[in-house]
C-alpha cells in the first residue's frame, strides 16, 4: 500500500516540525495541514483516511487537516513537490553522473541540495534585516531541504543508518490496517478534506470507534480557520457550509484481528455537524 508509505514519511515529518516551533519559535505545533494530489492508493483510500482517524495515537498533542486537490483548481502546494529534485538528477545525468538506482539518487540530492535549517543563510537575514530583498523569496520558498531514503528491511535499514544517521526511514508494507470488507467512507470520491477529530480511548474494548470529520470542499475562511483551532462543535458561520457538508464519520476498529469496518450499518454511525 502507497498509503503506508506516505503515512510512514509523516511520522517523520510532524516529530520534526515539532521540534523547530519549540526551538525556533517557543511554541507548540498544534495543527497540520497537508495538501496532496487525489491519488487514489496513496491518499483517497479507505486505509490513509483511518490514519488520519488515529493521528493522536502517534502524535497526541497533533490535529491533522489531509486535504486533497480540488480538480478544478488544481495546482498548489501539494503540486510537483520532487520537480527540484528531478531537474538536479537529470542534469546530472546530462553531464554523466549516473544515479543508477534509489540509493544512487539519494546519495547525489543529499550531497548537493541539503540545506539545514539552522545554518544561517540569505533569507534568514533578509527577514532579520527586514530587507526587501526577502520578497525574492516567494510563496514557496524555503529556509532549509532535507532528504530521507525510505527501505522496507531491517537490515537495510541498519546498514544505511551507519552512513545517514535519522535519515533512513523504515516502511513496514506487511501490516496494513483496513475496513470490514475493504468498505470506503460513503461519498469518497467526493471529499476534499479529512480531519482528525477528538475520541475517548477504551482499552478494554473488542471495537474502538474513531470519528473523523470529512467535508467536500476544504476552507481556509476565518471561521473555518477559527474552527480547526479548537476541538469543539462545528463552527457553522462558513458561507461555504452547505457545499462543504461536513460530518463526522465514525470507524470501527476490530483490534483482535486489526480489520476495521467503515462507519455505517451496525457498526457504526453518520452524524453532520
Amino acid at each position: 500500500s502507497c498509503g503506508r508509505f506516505f503515512n510512514t514519511c509523516f511520522d517523520v515529518v510532524i516529530p520534526f516540525y515539532e521540534r523547530h516551533f519549540t526551538e525556533e519559535l517557543g511554541r507548540k505545533l498544534e495543527v497540520v495541514k497537508v495538501w496532496t494530489d487525489n491519488a487514489p492508493t496513496q491518499y483517497r483510500c479507505r486505509q490513509n483516511f483511518l490514519q488520519v482517524a488515529k493521528v493522536k495515537e502517534r502524535h497526541p498533542n497533533i490535529k491533522l487537516i489531509h486535504r486533497l486537490a480540488v480538480v478544478d483548481n488544481f495546482k498548489g502546494a501539494h503540486d510537483s513537490y520532487g520537480k527540484d529534485p528531478k531537474r538536479f538528477i537529470s542534469k546530472q545525468e546530462l553531464n554523466l553522473m549516473r544515479s543508477p538506482n534509489a540509493l544512487g539518487a539519494f546519495i547525489i540530492c543529499n550531497s548537493a541540495m541539503r540545506v539545514d535549517t539552522k545554518e544561517d543563510n540569505k533569507w534568514k537575514d533578509y527577514e532579520k534585516n527586514q530587507d526587501v530583498r526577502l520578497k525574492g523569496k516567494g510563496t514557496y520558498g524555503m529556509d532549509g531541504r532535507y532528504f530521507y531514503m525510505v527501505v522496507e528491511k531491517q537490515n537495510d535499514l541498519e546498514a544505511l543508518s551507519q552512513h545517514f544517521p535519522g535519515q533512513i526511514i523504515l516502511c513496514n508494507r506487511t501490516e496494513v490496517e483496513d475496513t470490514v470488507n475493504k468498505e470506503p467512507i460513503k461519498g469518497t470520491t467526493k471529499l476534499h478534506e479529512v480531519c482528525s477529530h477528538p475520541y475517548e480511548k477504551k482499552e478494554h474494548d473488542k471495537r474502538q470507534k474513531y470519528p473523523v470529520k470529512v467535508s467536500d470542499m476544504p476552507c481556509e475562511c476565518k471561521h473555518c480557520k477559527l474552527e480547526q483551532e479548537k476541538t469543539g462543535a462545528y463552527i457553522s458561520q462558513c458561507k461555504y457550509e452547505n457545499r462543504r457538508n461536513t460530518r463526522i464519520v465514525i470507524m470501527v476498529e476490530d483490534t483482535k484481528t486489526g480489520n476495521l469496518t467503515d462507519a455505517h450499518g451496525d457498526d457504526g454511525d453518520e452524524s453532520p455537524k
